[in-house]
């Protein structure tokens, strides 16, 4: 399924069209024969990838526990569990990107972990990673440390070579953040940090 072509309808749709189609997708979400479809295909300790839509992003698990309509997952990378709907799991293999390297940001196709720049008021590139998505903006960790609210009409996607240099930059850094620096959500990230 096309994605980007999916939400760029989305974005034409009224809300009452969107309202019916959410009507429509929940009842298919709680279709027994598709639930059943599901669980015939899990099985105890088999890896899998599950959308987490909080974060508009895949992460990879194991799966602990199989119940009527939900598996019991342990994250790859936190070791925690989750009770989650099937209808999560991406069994499938979907491809679940919905950007292009250095395209305009849309606020639904963030995610968090993606590397991003923006242009400053003095119209330098700054570049960083995603940690958290907000309603009007993204937080984004540069590799300095420093962590900016950036509205999401700023920001942009960034090549891959660019991509792996600020990755390790950002391993390379300390994980503590910035006193203060997580409420920022103003212009001041748009511009250079504070010196």
């Amino acid at each position: 399924m096309d994605y980007a072509s999916l939400l760029d309808a989305l974005g034409k749709a009224s809300l009452f069209d969107l309202w019916r189609l959410s009507a429509a997708i929940g009842l298919a979400l709680e279709d027994p024969n598709k639930n059943e479809a599901i669980r015939a295909h899990l099985r105890v300790g088999q890896s899998i990838r599950y959308f987490e839509a909080k974060e508009n992003r895949e992460i990879p698990g194991s799966v602990v526990q199989i119940k009527r309509s939900r598996a019991l997952i342990q994250n790859d990378h936190d070791k925690k569990l989750w009770n989650i709907p099937f209808y999560m799991i991406n069994l499938q293999g979907a491809q679940v990107d919905s950007h292009a390297s250095r395209a305009k940001v849309r606020p639904d196709s963030l995610r968090v972990g993606d590397a991003v720049g923006y242009r400053s008021r003095t119209q330098r590139e700054v570049y960083g990673v995603v940690i958290k998505l907000n309603r009007k903006t993204a937080t984004v960790r540069l590799a300095t440390g420093q962590q900016w609210g950036v509205p999401y009409s700023l920001l942009f996607y960034i090549l891959d070579a660019q991509e792996g240099t600020i990755a390790a930059a950002l391993n390379n850094q300390s994980t503590r953040a910035t006193p203060g620096a997580e409420d920022r959500t103003d212009a001041e990230g748009i511009d250079s940090p504070p010196e």
